[in-house]
């Protein structure tokens, strides 16, 4: 009867000796981990043994299999607890990358004799892969996967504190698209939305420091978080790279659109000590940009500071 139960759960269930032999396997762990022919197989065997005929059976895959690397050791681990022991475990089964949610405990004999372990395990690859997709989009615009606004601030703020203790400087560099809206009305935004994703793909070809971040802020507006810069020099050739590969024209459904950009610099700490401040400097310096003509980056000043209505009426 107990055969029968565990045979017929999909979560892995195991029995081993003091010598990590396996004393009892159910069904889901010969074909899930241990490719077994069959319950019986891996009686008085260790998992070392079918880890051995795997690479042997794939001598030139060896990421065949990478799972298990430390079983002997979480084993022991588990020997010397009076607790049961709750981990994950990734590695590679079969060519297939998986995760286990591993639970093992002392195996105890009626005199109270430890004689092994017991454990069971449950393939959590696929819930995994969930929340990490739930994790990036949650942190990433959808249209061009850049970070997000959230993730920005983030970012920046973990920057801030950095460049503080190493008494450095960053940059912000706060992008608006110009002429976007124009395309929008007349082509549709399927079109504009074609234009934001390439504009993004430019954007990560100009910027390739790890660590940079390039955002999508909101509807055409992008800013770029640019770690130990120098000067604001370093953040201005940056800038003039930028516009030089937006200038270009983008290449949509046959049609040849040209766009621009206008483009506001705020350098920490000489424009702003904390993240909204940057920012708001930054985006300042943007609308500067546009009211002296588009198509140019402009640097942050005290003559910038917005007033309100400003930034409508530019």
């Amino acid at each position: 009867m107990l055969r029968l139960m565990c045979d017929n759960v999909p979560d892995m269930i195991w029995a081993k000796d003091l010598e990590n032999r396996y004393l009892f396997a159910n069904k889901a762990l010969c074909e899930q981990l241990l490719n077994a022919a069959n319950t019986d197989e891996p009686v008085g065997k260790t998992f070392d043994f079918f880890v051995q005929r795997e690479r042997e059976r794939h001598p030139d895959d060896p990421q065949w299999l990478t799972y298990g690397q430390y079983s002997q050791d979480t084993d022991r681990h588990t020997i010397g607890r009076d607790e049961p022991t709750t981990f994950e475990e990734s590695g590679r089964v079969c060519g297939r990358f998986v995760t286990l949610d591993v639970h093992q405990a002392r195996f105890v004999n009626s005199r109270g004799v430890v004689i092994g372990t017991v454990g069971c395990a449950r393939d959590i690859t696929e819930r995994k892969a969930s929340e990490a997709l739930v994790q990036h989009l949650a942190h990433h615009d959808v249209l061009t996967d850049l970070p997000n606004r959230a993730l920005l601030s983030d970012r920046l703020r973990q920057a801030l504190a950095q460049a503080r203790r190493d008494h450095g400087k960053l940059a912000v560099v706060f992008l608006d698209l110009d002429n976007l809206k124009p395309v929008n009305d007349t082509l549709g935004h399927a079109v504009g939305d074609l234009i934001l994703k390439e504009v993004a793909r430019r954007l990560r070809e100009v910027v390739t420091r790890q660590s940079d971040t390039v955002s999508r802020f909101g509807g055409d507006e992008f800013v770029i978080l640019l770690q130990r810069v120098n000067t604001g020099q370093d953040a201005s050739v940056v800038a003039d790279k930028i516009l030089d590969t937006l200038s270009q024209p983008f290449s949509i459904n046959q049609l040849a659109i040209n766009i621009s950009a206008s483009i506001g610099i705020a350098i920490f700490p000489e424009h702003g000590e904390d993240v909204d401040q940057l920012l708001r400097n930054a985006d300042a310096a943007m609308y500067c940009a546009k009211h002296d003509g588009r198509n140019c980056s402009r640097f942050f000043d005290a003559s910038m500071a917005p007033m309100d209505g400003d930034q409508e009426s530019l």
